[in-house]
């Protein structure tokens, strides 16, 4: 099971700063840190947590903690897998944000110039107006409806954003106050899509991983 808690990483993070890190982590140093890591693991209920420290490219600290199975007792390693959640966020902002430094979108251009009139929001205001700044804000009033995904929902990235989208109840006005949903980065995603010409995931290898020679 993997951390799904940011205050216990923000935490964890923050310990690593408080250490002084210089260009290595003495075992004092260490035996602190894991006292430290096992006590907010124990605090919050985390079933595995790996943690990480880098500085200038060199690696001074990653290790596992807790487990990865809790009825099979099988430890939570540095190299275990989890689920990459949310961070994909930024990768689709990030292809956004190119989009607008080479000319293909605007911040606060309507998507549905982009989208064409087939594009359809909850009610005429927002299908005129909402813009990639808007979706990316979440701004759009639209509650997070967690444990709904694409996968459980079995659609494409046009088929929610052209035609479900749409039907999903909204909790607040339009541009009125900040409400963390994960639909409106699929529609983010689906609008680079259509702006450059290529799927979500080819733009994410190109444009970053290959870039950073991940």
């Amino acid at each position: 099971m993997a951390l799904n808690k940011l205050p216990v990483f923000l935490l964890c993070l923050a310990a690593g700063i408080c250490l002084g890190l210089d260009n290595e982590l003495s075992p004092e140093k260490a035996t602190k840190l894991r006292k430290f890591i096992k006590s907010i693991e124990s605090c919050h209920h985390v079933a595995g947590i790996s943690i990480a420290l880098v500085k200038d490219g060199q690696t001074l600290f990653a290790e596992g903690f807790g487990y990865r199975d809790m009825e099979k007792k099988l430890p939570f390693e540095n190299s275990t897998r989890t689920n990459i959640g949310s961070l994909t966020k930024a990768f689709t902002a990030t292809l956004a944000a190119d989009a607008v430094s080479k000319g293909q979108l605007k911040w606060d251009q309507p998507l549905r110039d982009i989208l064409g009139k087939d594009f359809r929001l909850q009610d005429d205001f927002r299908t005129q107006q909402a813009s990639m700044r808007d979706i990316l804000s979440h701004r759009l009033g639209m509650p997070s409806y967690w444990g709904v995904t694409t996968a459980v929902l079995n659609v494409s990235r046009a088929d929610l954003c052209m035609k479900k989208l749409q039907h999903f109840p909204v909790k607040y006005d339009f541009r009125s106050r900040f409400e963390y949903s994960n639909f409106p980065y699929v529609l983010a995603g689906y609008v680079t899509e259509k702006l450059r010409g290529k799927t979500w995931e080819d733009d994410v290898t190109e444009t970053l991983f290959k870039a950073l020679g991940m």
